[in-house]
């Protein structure tokens, strides 16, 4: 049960955050920071587009981690005790998966 009230209000701090500072900008705004001096797209201008976060877990060493799919899908992984070296493999397991999920997004969004 603790795995998934922490689960849970780990995915609450995400959202919060995201609900904060993940607003949708006016277009004017965007003009702004996609005009002059840089003449590139916001997308162009980030590092990283979606949100990813892990955290380790003092008392128990099991990493969470939690990767944005979209504005509505996040996919978290509680992984088991001592496996934070695994984290890289883990972390492009998920990439597949969201490139997947994505994929489906589009066709299916397509049909509409």
């Amino acid at each position: 049960m603790s795995s998934y009230e922490i689960c849970s209000d780990y995915i609450d701090v995400i959202v919060d955050i995201s609900e904060i500072y993940g607003w949708e900008r006016p277009a004017a705004y965007l003009e702004k920071l996609e005009g002059p001096p840089w003449n590139r797209s916001l997308e162009d201008q980030m590092g990283c587009r979606d949100a990813e976060s892990a955290i380790v877990l003092k008392d128990m060493k099991r990493p969470i981690m939690l990767r944005e799919v979209n504005k509505y899908l996040a996919l978290v992984a509680v992984m088991k005790e001592g496996s934070y070296e695994r984290m890289p493999l883990v972390t492009m397991n998920v990439e597949t998966v969201v490139a997947g999920l994505l994929e489906v997004f589009e066709v299916t969004g397509a049909r509409r």
